[in-house]
């Protein structure tokens, strides 16, 4: 789905506006969110933070019983996925566990798909 296009402008040495970035925002599609989990949990075996490779799909969980995250890779994992969201949609977004209404306290357990659901909520959310 098309959304809109931010350009950034400065002013040159001459005083003339020169484009600086032009950058499509874009509502995220749940493939395109577990493709960024997926890709956050790669990062962190890359940098040993996860021992073991890991195929995402929606029924992995990221946090609770079964999690392949400790509580470090957990906030690591949190704080790279805003980074790839931000990235991705050109807003500054925040993934706020209590918000995530699927999200069981009981339980405490979060999954892939309960995640990617979550952030396109929140990059709809946010368009509207």
């Amino acid at each position: 789905m098309p959304g809109r296009v931010t350009i950034v402008y400065f002013l040159n040495v001459d005083n003339e506006p020169t484009l600086f970035e032009e950058k499509e925002d874009c509502m995220l599609s749940p493939e395109r969110a577990l493709k960024l989990i997926q890709d956050s949990i790669a990062s962190l075996r890359r940098v040993g933070l996860i021992e073991a490779d890991l195929t995402v799909t929606g029924n992995t969980v990221l946090l609770g019983t079964g999690s392949p995250l400790d509580s470090i890779a957990f906030v690591t994992f949190v704080t790279d996925v805003e980074e790839r969201l931000g990235r991705e949609t050109n807003q500054e977004l925040y993934l706020v566990l209590t918000d995530i209404h699927e999200f069981n306290t009981d339980a405490a357990s979060l999954s892939a798909d309960i995640l990617a659901r979550y952030m396109v909520k929140l990059t709809t959310k946010e368009k509207a």
